[in-house]
């Protein structure tokens, strides 16, 4: 049988009925999705985090200045004599210091170490103990007597 010419412009692909050829074409249009759709997202993500960064720098820049003013207006006051901070300002930092005091004894006594009460107690009665050790040895001084020598003879 005579072997038939092939045409350039004919079509080498395979039936559209064929199987492997679907599996073919439903991969490619998958990769193809894939790729629009991954750089739709890319381009969202990118935006999203443009604005993102814009809004934290924004805020960051209003916390700057907000301090800044703040320090000046201290600094102003410093400057007449006057001191920047009332008592309801100081109080919170009492606070912090009263906790965090709080929660370093708490964690000592824990760990078995006494409290600053049982400290000054136990100095009480130590001291107590020397005096009384000591008018003991007032008392008690240890009376030397001379050593008398004998005679062996007699």
């Amino acid at each position: 049988m005579p072997r038939k010419k092939s045409n350039p412009t004919e079509d080498h692909t395979p039936s559209p009925g064929d199987p492997a050829h679907q599996i073919w074409l439903a991969g490619l249009g998958a990769f193809s999705q894939a790729q629009k759709k991954g750089s739709e997202a890319l381009q969202k993500m990118l935006q999203d985090g443009l604005d993102l960064q814009r809004k934290a720098q924004q805020t960051a820049e209003q916390k700057i200045a907000d301090a800044t003013e703040k320090m000046s207006a201290m600094a102003h006051q410093l400057a007449k004599g006057k001191t920047p901070l009332n008592q309801a300002e100081a109080s919170p930092w009492d606070s912090l210091e009263g906790m965090f005091e709080q929660r370093v004894l708490q964690a000592l006594n824990r760990k078995g170490w006494p409290t600053p009460e049982q400290m000054a107690d136990l100095q009480s009665r130590v001291a107590a103990l020397e005096a009384q050790l000591a008018a003991i040895r007032k008392t008690r001084a240890p009376q030397v007597k001379p050593a008398v020598k004998r005679s062996r003879n007699g």
